[in-house]
């Protein structure tokens, strides 16, 4: 058992995660500065520091909604960072200069996706153009099911119809109100929107650059900017962690994603589904997103099959592949391979991926997992934090 500090002199707070590299001298924050935390947090919550604690976190939820324009392609340029920083570093240690690694590493990255997106064009296109034919080839083999429902629907809508007799006597001598239906989007919205796309893809790659190329200069300017030798080492460090176990978990989870879509379009492959590397990146992006995205993949997929094959039972097996493959990924290969330091609570992840999704839509949704997985890091390092990263550990 732990011994109760001290009342006299309270425990010092670290602030650091490694205390192995520094003096504990460097790193335990002064006694006044202790109980002047120790203080702080022993004053009782009142209404109106609660009320300032809400309205500042409704007005900074409401200013990521509004700037989402100006702020999601910062935030895919630091998540990318994060990615390819370690391919960055590995040129330099060749002798190669910062700004032509990141320079080598940002074209190979851009060719890889740019060729990918045309291999990919052609079969999606193609199965848009014969999704009409294949709807209703499958509404034909689900007629049985289909004939139930109308029959089911068929009868609510005559007992609607016996209920509702004298409300359509009473309504006979209403006035007629006609409800036009919103016009289609035309051209210039839609090049609006592809130029809107074009211009954020563009000021992400630039800022991708600038943030490989700049190395680090941006952590030698944050260490210059602070007044003391303890403060400089301290930031060093937390820096240099954070920096490493987020580029770690984002390298592992999209090798780990790539796999996976690679597996699920060879299974396809065999079960007979057309087009399998299609549905195999498109497994890969949707593992970005826990929980959510493997149930949009299942049914994607057995829709796809549906329209696919020529039997219900047929139509089952690649759902059910994918599922089973699913399934493995997530309760053995991932947990095996990160381990417990990345594990998260489902509760946090669910409300956290439900937050970003109703902020910045499906790019919120892909971003949410290593937000947070950056943030729980960060509250590990930093050891006021710890309560929170403890909140959101598994």
């Amino acid at each position: 058992m732990r011994e109760a500090p001290d009342a006299a002199r309270p425990t010092p707070i670290r602030t650091d995660a490694r205390p192995s590299n520094v003096e504990d001298t460097d790193k335990v924050l002064s006694e006044s500065q202790a109980n002047a935390l120790i203080e702080s947090l022993r004053k009782p919550l009142t209404v109106r520091s609660v009320a300032l604690t809400v309205l500042t976190i409704l007005a900074c939820l409401y200013a990521l909604r509004v700037a989402r324009v100006f702020l999601l392609p910062i935030a895919v340029a630091m998540m990318l960072k994060f990615l390819l920083a370690p391919f960055v570093r590995w040129l330099t240690k060749l002798r190669i200069a910062p700004p032509i690694g990141a320079a080598v590493v940002l074209a190979g990255f851009c060719g890889a996706v740019g060729y990918g997106s045309y291999v990919l064009a052609d079969p999606a296109r193609a199965w848009l153009r014969e999704l009409p034919h294949s709807v209703s080839e499958a509404s034909w083999k689900l007629r049985d099911f289909k004939d139930s429902v109308n029959e089911v629907t068929s009868a609510a809508k005559q007992i609607q119809e016996l209920t509702n007799v004298d409300e359509e006597v009473a309504a006979q001598g209403a006035d007629i109100v006609v409800q036009t239906k919103p016009a289609p989007a035309t051209n210039n919205a839609i090049v609006g929107s592809a130029w809107r796309a074009g211009g954020a893809v563009v000021v992400t790659i630039l800022l991708l650059y600038f943030l490989l190329a700049s190395y680090d200069s941006f952590l030698r300017k944050l260490v210059g900017m602070l007044p003391k030798l303890r403060e400089k080492k301290i930031a060093v460090e937390i820096v240099r962690s954070v920096e490493q176990q987020i580029s770690v978990y984002a390298l592992t989870v999209t090798l780990i994603n790539l796999a996976l879509g690679a597996v699920v379009a060879l299974a396809l492959h065999f079960a007979g589904m057309p087009n399998p590397l299609l549905w195999g990146v498109m497994v890969a992006f949707l593992n970005f997103i826990p929980y959510v995205g493997g149930l949009i993949g299942v049914v994607i997929i057995g829709l796809a099959a549906m329209l696919t094959f020529p039997t219900v039972g047929h139509a089952l097996v690649p759902p059910l592949v994918y599922a089973a493959l699913n399934g493995i990924e997530g309760m053995v290969v991932t947990p095996l391979l990160l381990g417990r330091r990345f594990s998260l609570s489902p509760v946090a992840v669910f409300l956290w991926l439900l937050l970003w999704s109703s902020l910045w839509g499906i790019p919120g949704a892909l971003l949410a997992m290593p937000m947070l997985v950056g943030l729980r890091i960060l509250c590990e390092n930093i050891r006021p934090l710890a309560p929170l990263g403890e909140f959101l550990a598994r």
